[in-house]
């Protein structure tokens, strides 16, 4: 996961603050920031249209990394239960990440991830621990990067995506990424600080 540290916690908050009111055109004296302190404000309400404010860019973002690849004949299937059924010979992407780390389940077979700035399906079940992705009509391999949330070239993949395919809100999907995965701060675009329970 990636995000941009603030300098002061204080002028970020009043900053959010403000747009906030701005942007819903309220005149109240504390709301909370909710999405906005991830880089997005979505506003659902029974008497008006969603409304997005611009100006904000999605800071967050959910990267890993093809750990294993592996060749499926047409009619194999991949994921617990078979899943997936290839419908051509298919070269298979798996990932190190799961639903233990907050990817949800419900998005096996339903959702897409950006490798090589292209979309690619998710296929199969989401496991626990692991995640499959169709890199046939790509050339990555062992060590590819992809993209479950985020931008990567021409392609993004936002929360709303996620949170329609996974039948939620966007508010589950941004905070339900666990502690198992480690957090890389970046700050002009150069990472200055990762946060990991795995590192001492």
């Amino acid at each position: 996961m990636a995000g941009t540290l603030p300098v002061r916690a204080e002028d970020v908050a009043e900053h959010l603050l403000a747009v906030r009111e701005d942007a819903l055109e309220v005149a109240l004296d504390q709301q909370p920031v909710g999405e906005a302190a991830a880089g997005r404000l979505v506003v659902d309400a029974v008497d008006c249209p969603r409304a997005v404010l611009h100006g904000l860019e999605p800071v967050l973002s959910v990267h890993a990394r093809v750990v294993m690849t592996r060749q499926v004949p047409t009619g194999g299937r991949v994921g617990y239960s078979g899943r997936w059924t290839a419908l051509r010979p298919s070269r298979i992407g798996i990932l190190q990440l799961g639903y233990a780390d907050g990817y949800p389940w419900k998005l096996s077979n339903r959702a897409e991830a950006l490798v090589e700035g292209r979309r690619v399906p998710v296929v199969g079940a989401v496991s626990m621990d692991m995640i499959a992705v169709d890199l046939t009509d790509t050339a990555a391999g062992l060590g590819a990067e992809v993209v479950l949330l985020g931008r990567q070239g021409g392609e993004q993949i936002t929360a709303w995506e996620i949170a329609e395919r996974a039948e939620t809100i966007p508010y589950e999907i941004l905070t339900r990424f666990g502690l198992r995965m480690a957090r890389h701060y970046l700050q002009g675009g150069e990472v200055v600080e990762t946060t990991s329970r795995h590192l001492a």
